[in-house]
This record gives C-alpha cells, structure tokens and sequence, in this order.
C-alpha cells in the first residue's frame, strides 16, 4: 500500500493540516486513510483499519512482521 510521509516541522501547510485535525496540536502519526484522518492511532488499529479498507492487500503473518517491512521500505 503508498504511504506518503510529510514532515511537519519544515513543511507549514502539511503543520497546519496536522494542528487542524489535532485540536491545534502537532500530534504524529496523523494518519489520513480512504479520505478520513486518525490522530495517533495504534498500530493494531491503524492495521485493522487497513485490512478492513482494504481487504484484498496481502497479509503479513504478524504485526511485527508488518512493522519490519514498513520500515524496510520507508528505508528505500
């Protein structure tokens, strides 16, 4: 699935989108999925929200596994 990463403090309109969702606070992850934004969600929850928005994705067998290759592609 694309994940589009913004980097609040040195990019003020994507600020301004975080603080407006946020209660005017910078709280991350702001998470923006199928057009609805979650403040600070878990990963369980941010992964039982992908898997039921998207239920045709392939399955990793566990959060962690999920967790190692997020990071492994956010690395490249």
């Amino acid at each position: 699935m694309p994940v589009v990463w913004h980097n609040i403090w040195i990019d003020p309109q994507h600020a301004a989108f975080v603080r407006s969702a946020a209660d005017n606070n910078e709280t991350v992850p702001t998470v923006v999925l199928d057009g609805t934004t979650y403040v600070n969600p878990t990963p369980r929850k941010l992964l039982t929200m992908i898997n039921e928005s998207h239920p045709a994705l392939r399955r990793l067998p566990s959060s962690l596994a999920a967790w190692r290759a997020f990071r492994r592609n956010r690395a490249s």
